[in-house]
């Protein structure tokens, strides 16, 4: 008697007295292909039906193993990138408050996304963190506002979110390779000293 886990994986030729295991899994797995030879030679030499449950329980078993998803595919962040919709979301949020102190909870808030999952996946999107994304906004920022004439660095950084102009001037350099007075000079040939 077949067993009741086998339907439609057991399969039996009455015409030519031939019975084969079809395929469920995947063929290059030696494991099931080995408990599929034992279980189609047991059959055909009629042997004990306690023993051919057996191995097909552990044949039933693998099938099971193998179809199972892997984690990555139970953890969608992990592959995920953020969607065009909610990334449009996080840089709005972050145009509008960019003067202000801007969070992680309140970029995945706009995201509409727990922090953990919208990082995640931010990650895979822009390739930058979400701390250092909205560093390159404030200086993208800055830098707009440094080819206005007549604007200080004080009040540039205020404008893009610090709280002073040093800690501003040291992220500044460390990203773009010049201080903002340096960079004001080079692109609009007005000296440091004078806007600073």
């Amino acid at each position: 008697m077949p067993h009741p886990t086998t339907h439609g994986v057991w399969k039996s030729n009455t015409t030519s007295g031939a019975h084969a295991v079809r395929a469920a899994a995947p063929a290059r797995d030696a494991m099931l292909a080995q408990l599929g030879h034992a279980l189609v030679e047991m059959h055909a030499q009629g042997s004990g039906s306690a023993t051919m449950n057996e191995l097909l329980d552990g044949f039933m078993e693998r099938l099971r193993h193998l179809r199972e998803p892997s984690p990555a595919a139970i953890d969608p962040c992990r592959r995920t990138a953020l969607p065009a919709w909610r990334l449009q979301r996080v840089e709005r949020h972050i145009e509008e408050h960019l003067a202000g102190r801007i969070t992680l909870n309140d970029m995945a808030g706009a995201a509409g996304l727990s922090p953990m999952h919208f990082a995640a996946q931010f990650r895979i999107e822009t390739g930058h963190s979400p701390h250092q994304y909205l560093l390159h906004k404030r200086m993208e920022a800055a830098k707009r506002l440094m080819t206005e004439p007549n604007r200080s660095l004080l009040d540039i950084a205020l404008d893009i979110g610090f709280q002073t102009q040093s800690h501003f001037t040291s992220v500044f350099k460390r990203l773009t390779g010049k201080t903002p007075g340096q960079w004001r000079n080079d692109v609009t040939g007005e000296p440091e000293a004078a806007l600073a």
